[in-house]
């Protein structure tokens, strides 16, 4: 059955069906397969130079009524821009992010909507590059360049993105975005030990330091993403350890305190942490989860928790 609208609203409308589904970024022949279920007389040849001329930063095709509505956001790859739509559950892309009254405000400014699309983006080319045999060859500086890229694909300038940030009495952070309002983060993509048991706890150790160091280095707050294999997975989230036990689902928190930083294995503890520990507590909020084969890519909004202020006059003394 031929479908009578114009081939620049079907492929809005499967790009924000797509979006709804949470099948974002999307892939040039997702879309062309899905208008085509919608008007299979549609070839490719007919609906590819439409996306094109749809999409704010690709090649020149032809003008719509539509507008540009999508974002080219790696090779290959398209999303709608992030004031085009809302996500259930998130915020539109000029709105800082608000949580429930009931939840601790994390990372004031951090649109976690436009971030998840870039890690949405990063998801996709890491899968890539290990359908491709290049798994062995992967490194956190890799994972960084790829945010990067898509970062900038969904609109943040280069300029307003800088790498290994050195902020007084905290050291290197490994990324900072944002024009007015800025963002650290930190990455770790640690991979197996030649062996277990200190190293294990070793990792841990650095894993935490860096939830202290972007809490820490502003004070909004920052981001920490973590590439983890099954293996270290069922490690941090063992029940047996002293807290913190790792939460890898979108929506559940994570607590860091002086107290259970202190219980931690002793190779776990090292200087620079302990100090950054004593500053007082943390709180995680995880907000994207992306399984790529064997591995998780995660993210994690992280803030400082101040201390309850307490009345002149209370008393504070156990009842």
């Amino acid at each position: 059955m031929t479908d009578e609208r114009h081939t620049w609203e079907l492929i809005v409308e499967v790009a924000e069906d797509l979006t709804r589904r949470g099948q974002t970024p999307f892939e040039m022949r997702t879309l062309i397969r899905e208008v085509q279920r919608l008007d299979p007389s549609r070839d490719r040849g007919s609906i590819q130079p439409i996306v094109q001329g749809l999409t704010v930063n690709a090649g020149t095709g032809p003008p719509s009524r539509g507008g540009k509505p999508l974002l080219r956001v790696a090779h290959g790859l398209y999303a709608l821009r992030p004031e085009e739509h809302e996500v259930e559950g998130e915020v539109a892309a000029d709105e800082p992010v608000e949580l429930q009254t009931d939840e601790p405000r994390l990372v004031s400014g951090l649109n976690t909507t436009r971030l998840g699309a870039a890690l949405n983006a990063v998801s996709a080319e890491m899968e890539s590059l290990i359908d491709d045999g290049l798994e062995h060859l992967l490194t956190e500086d890799i994972l960084r360049f790829s945010l990067i890229r898509s970062l900038i694909g969904l609109g943040t300038p280069p300029t307003a993105i800088r790498t290994e940030v050195r902020i007084p009495n905290i050291g290197a952070i490994d990324l900072e975005f944002g024009e007015s309002s800025k963002t650290l983060v930190e990455l770790k993509f640690p991979r197996d030990p030649t062996n277990f048991g200190a190293a294990d706890t070793m990792t841990l150790g650095e894993l935490i330091k860096d939830f202290y160091k972007v809490a820490k280095g502003d004070d909004r707050g920052g981001v920490i993403i973590q590439m983890t294999d099954e293996r270290l997975r069922r490690y941090l989230g063992r029940r047996t350890r002293p807290e913190p036990v790792w939460r890898f689902n979108p929506g559940t928190f994570m607590t860091f305190t002086p107290t259970s930083v202190d219980a931690l294995p002793k190779s776990a503890k090292t200087p620079s942490l302990v100090s950054l520990a004593e500053r007082g507590e943390l709180i995680a909020r995880c907000f994207s989860a992306n399984r790529i084969h064997n591995w998780l890519l995660v993210a994690w909004s992280v803030s400082a928790v101040e201390a309850p202020r307490v009345d002149a006059g209370e008393d504070t003394t156990d009842r």
